[in-house]
């Protein structure tokens, strides 16, 4: 005789408290990076969010401020602005602490600054806390990709550009195709080195240049550049540690982040009364050369549009949507997120799972493009042509509509009967 024990009961419905609200940002401590040239009213080169402990990471400060000086990382910050300039004695990994600094390149005080990235030129050589020998590692292999670089997160996943597409002239006119494995395959912005594995809402963030990818003691972090209304982003993501990153190129890092540091530039955005001495590449292919810039030109030139510059890819039909990007363009069936960047490039295995369940309904919009406008239903006849008199009563509108509805049954009776009988004809037709 076989003992049945004791059945055990299901446990009891265990219910997960709300998600705590993350505090409201406090007023951030802020690391104002000028140049030395300028009066201090009108020399600021880039305000950064001081997260690093009251301050910012020194390394990533100056290359920052290396790139706006036309790569010249052999520059350096200074507390000082009066007498022979004396370096911060904090080493490259260092925190600055908040406040003032100046950035001074060897012997140019008013060294020329690079205004946006159409006139910067990328640099033959990375410097030396970028480069190989640093030890922040890249894995020479490409691995399909499983999860989010950053969160581990496997879902919603979507592949990200380093360098945008939006980006591909400035891409071929500096050769960035060269620092692929395959130059000649690499043409466009659509190469395996140029692609990072991001979930769904940390890519908006990377293409809305909310954070950087920089290297901070030997390993690739996470640099936040523009917090929120809360604390949520650096709580979460500040100096995170990147998962192992597989066959993406160090150039690509460098040049996003020299993005992101044009986004955030001041000086050339300035209402000042002053001359810029700016780098300057009057046309596409010529070697960058130095002007001086009247106050003017410089607000015309580099005033603020908008939060991001229009999409360039090859297209068949425009994009509208509320960002503002008039000039985004959309081939038929490739996947764009909201700052209008490509969600994939290439392998389709690089779709994220929100564009598998698209797939189904139409890429395409109908448009009424040869409607004729007499066609058109006119509101003012319309209007002209409503009844002036006064509305029948209840019950004649009832009986109306009780007649109504009896005509339509008889003659709905009337087609199905015919119908039949057409039917019948046919069959013994057929039969005969």
């Amino acid at each position: 005789m076989v003992t049945i024990g004791p059945i055990p009961l299901a446990a009891p419905l265990a219910l997960r408290p709300p998600v705590s609200a993350f505090p409201t940002s406090r007023r951030l401590p802020i690391v104002l990076l000028r140049h030395p040239g300028y009066p201090d009213n009108e020399n600021i080169l880039l305000d950064l969010p001081a997260l690093d402990g009251n301050g910012i990471h020194h390394e990533t400060a100056r290359i920052a401020c290396c790139i706006l000086a036309n790569c010249r990382w052999d520059g350096f910050l200074s507390k000082s602005r009066q007498g022979p300039p004396v370096p911060v004695p904090e080493g490259p990994q260092d925190v600055l602490l908040a406040g003032d600094y100046y950035f001074y390149v060897p012997s140019d005080a008013r060294y020329a600054i690079v205004p946006s990235l159409r006139h910067f030129r990328f640099p033959d050589q990375l410097p030396g806390s970028w480069s190989e020998n640093e030890n922040a590692p890249i894995s020479p292999t490409t691995a399909s990709p499983s999860h989010c670089s950053v969160t581990r997160a496997s879902l919603p996943l979507e592949s990200a550009h380093v360098i945008p597409l939006k980006e591909l002239d400035w891409w071929q006119q500096n050769q960035m195709y060269m620092y692929a494995r395959v130059g000649n395959a690499s043409l466009d912005t659509c190469c395996e080195e140029n692609r990072l594995a991001l979930r769904k809402d940390i890519h908006h963030l990377w293409d809305t240049h909310r954070f950087a990818l920089v290297p901070k003691h030997g390993v690739w972090v996470v640099h936040i550049l523009s917090p929120g209304k809360t604390d949520e982003l650096q709580e979460l993501y500040h100096n995170l540690t990147l998962q192992p990153l597989g066959g993406i190129s160090r150039e690509y890092l460098l040049a996003r982040f020299a993005i992101a540091v044009f986004d955030k530039l001041l000086f050339s955005r300035l209402r000042s009364g002053l001359p810029r001495r700016l780098v300057w590449i009057s046309a596409p292919g010529e070697p960058p050369g130095e002007r001086e810039v009247p106050a003017a030109e410089c607000a015309r030139e580099f005033a603020r549009k908008g939060s991001r510059t229009p999409s360039r890819s090859p297209s068949k039909r425009p994009r509208a949507t509320d960002d503002d990007d008039d000039g985004d363009e959309v081939e038929e069936g490739e996947d764009l997120d909201s700052a209008g960047y490509h969600c994939y490039c290439g392998n389709r295995d690089w779709e994220s799972d929100e564009g598998e369940s698209d797939r189904g309904r139409p890429r395409k919009r109908a448009r009424n493009r040869d409607v004729d406008p007499t066609e058109m239903p006119s509101l003012s006849r319309s209007v002209l042509s409503l009844p002036t008199e006064a509305s029948p009563e209840p019950q004649q509108q009832g009986s109306r509509l009780r007649t109504s509805s009896a005509t339509e049954d008889a003659k709905t009776e009337r087609r199905s009967q015919t119908a039949v009988e057409g039917k019948w004809q046919l069959r013994g037709e057929r039969e005969t």
